[in-house]
Formats: C-alpha cells, structure tokens, sequence
C-alpha cells in the first residue's frame, strides 16, 4: 500500500497528535474567563453541526447518568424554548462560519443565555466575542473533522467546571493514556493494526454498525466519517430501538445487498444488561442474513477512555478505506457547490453548509 498523501496525510497526522489536542481542549475549558458562576446555569444546550457537533453527543453517550441538569445536542438553526437566562449554551464551530451555529448564537445572546463559543475564528471567533461571549480558542489551521477530540477535551472540561457533570479523580489521566495507546496501535505498520485489519474486513462491504448506549453517538462518528471521508454508504443504528423496526426487514432485503453487508457491532463492558443480550440474541438471530459479524469494545476503566478509544480507531478505520479506494478526505465538491448557492441566492452565509 503506498503511502497517504494530500489531505490524508494532514488527517493522519491530527490523529497522532490527538492526547495534546484532548489536553488543549481540557486546559481551554478550565482556562477561560467565565463571566457567570456554576451555579447559575440550570441547563444546557451543546450547538454544533457536523464533525463538531458530534463532540457534544460523544461526550453525553459516554457520561450518561453523570449528567445532573437537562442537557441536550442542538444541530440546526433554532433552539428550544426552554434555553433562556440559566441555560448554559456552548457553540461549537471549528470555522467559527457554520451558518446552523451562528444563527443559535444569535437565537441564544437575544436571550441572554449563558454563552461560550469554541471556535478557531471567523464571526463566531470575533463579534460575538465583542459582544461578550468569552471564546474558548481551537486551531483553526487543521482539518475540521480530526479537530473532535479537542472539542470533546473542551466539552467535558465546561461540563465539569459548571457542575454539570463532575469528573471523577484520575478519570481524564486514564482517559489520555488509553487515547495515546490507540493512537500508537493505529500507527503500527505492522499486522498488529486494528483499523488496518479492521479496513481488509470492510473493503468493498456495506458496514452496517450498531450501537447502544455509550457506543450509540460512536456509532454514528463511525458513519459519518465513512461517509464524508471514504465515500461508504455506512448504515447506524441503535439497540434496543433497531429490534423494534430495522431488524424485521433484514430477511426481505435484496439477496446482493446482504451479501455485502458486514455487522459492526459497537459494544461496550458497561452496557445495561438487557442492553448486552439485545445485542447478543439480534446478532445470532440474524448472523446468517449478512456476509460476517465483527465485535468491538474500547478499553479502559472509565467511560470516557472507553468511547475515545472507539472514536480514535473509528476516525483511523475511515482513512484507510479512504485510501484503499483513492480518495481524498476533504474533495467536497457538493458542500462547495452548496454554500456558493446558499450565499448567491436569498439570505446568504459565509463559510461551507457544514462544519
């Protein structure tokens, strides 16, 4: 296999730099100037689209019952009736210019929410700062979807410092070492290299991932950057709610269809037991439908290093197949050709339809 270059390259080399991107993105949250207290936050609304608005839902599927106030992902251009003065609203835009974000920011300082940007720049980097919304600063200069784990660094650093949901002691040191662990598996050029291994199983396939719980928000990062990296048509879906739909319609798809489709199953040591067994039943009762099951789990104690552990082999697993298939992470045509009408016609936006 030769070797990546172009924009696979830049994002390969964001991913062996991921534990300083998590430490960043922790110390910028407990660094910033706040300009309220934790005890006047009563609930929380994490804006962000696309690689960045998965931070918040990675960071919410890993911490669970932790969280202690109403906490909820926002991904579009308006927000809930109930964000209002006590709701802590974080914004999250790598660009600082997606356009879904910065109507929230508007939508949230004409409430007087309890605002912070994180951003590398652009309008929501600079006016909403002269307007007072303190900015916790992420580089701007590298490629957005590799950009998540500092996100998340940031998301759990607010999370915790507003009492939303505490860390517990040694849980973010585990959660480094198991990062920089994964980060030195995938860069193995040996057969020792899950995602290489993992890339020879789904090269040519239909990955139909599942997940449940903390792997749920994993498993859609896992599609999404097939999606947008690789160009494979992932499937994602959730147990127990798959059982309730999906799973019924397997046996009538077409034959060639099955025959390419390969279960990745996205489980985790702390599921909830009935959650285990969903998984355990659905894959035997519907195993001999697809072309091959695969069974994975993040490591570590903690939930936090379990779900970057997943994440970090997910993001690698995306850029293998991308280049086994010749493409380069970043050729957008469709997303370019998307702002350039949204800014030509009617009310337009600077910056790209995503990110």
């Amino acid at each position: 296999m030769s070797t990546p270059g172009g924009a696979l390259a830049a994002h390969l080399d964001a991913l062996a730099h991921a534990p300083e991107a998590f430490a960043r993105g922790l110390a910028g949250a407990r660094e910033v100037a706040l300009p309220f207290p934790a005890e006047a936050v009563r609930n929380v609304a994490i804006c962000g689209m696309g690689a960045a608005g998965e931070a918040g839902s990675l960071v919410l599927g890993a911490l669970g019952e932790r969280v202690l106030m109403p906490t909820a992902t926002i991904g579009g251009y308006t927000l809930p009736g109930w964000v209002d003065q006590d709701t802590l609203v974080i914004l999250l835009s790598v660009s600082g210019s997606t356009e879904e974000t910065l109507t929230c920011a508007s939508l949230a300082t004409e409430r007087n929410a309890l605002c912070v940007a994180v951003t590398g720049g652009g309008k929501l980097g600079t006016h909403y700062a002269g307007e007072g919304v303190p900015v916790v600063p992420v580089p701007a200069d590298g490629p957005v979807g590799s950009s998540t784990i500092e996100l998340i660094g940031v998301v759990l650093g607010l999370l915790d410092r507003m009492g939303v949901a505490p860390l517990q002691p040694g849980e973010v040191d585990e959660a480094g070492e198991v990062l920089a662990a994964a980060v030195a598996a995938c860069a193995d050029p040996g057969d020792q290299n899950p995602a290489r291994a993992l890339t020879e199983v789904l090269e040519g396939r239909l990955p139909y991932i599942w997940g449940g719980e903390l792997t749920a928000a994993v498993g859609r990062r896992w599609a999404s950057r097939m999606w947008e990296w690789a160009g494979v048509p992932a499937r994602v879906s959730e147990l127990p709610h798959l059982n309730h739909d999906e799973m019924m319609s397997l046996p009538a798809l077409d034959e060639a269809v099955r025959a390419r489709l390969v279960l990745v199953l996205l489980r985790d040591a702390r599921q909830q037991r009935q959650v285990q067994r969903r998984f355990e039943h659905t894959a035997a009762l519907v195993g001999d439908l697809v072309a091959g099951t695969v069974s994975l789990a993040g490591d570590g104690r903690g939930p936090i290093a379990r779900m970057l552990d997943l994440v970090v082999l997910g993001d690698h697993l995306a850029l293998h197949l991308a280049h086994a298939a010749g493409v380069q992470p970043g050729d957008d045509p469709l997303a370019a050709a998307l702002a350039v009408r949204l800014a030509t016609t009617g009310a337009g936006s600077e910056g790209r339809a995503t990110g």
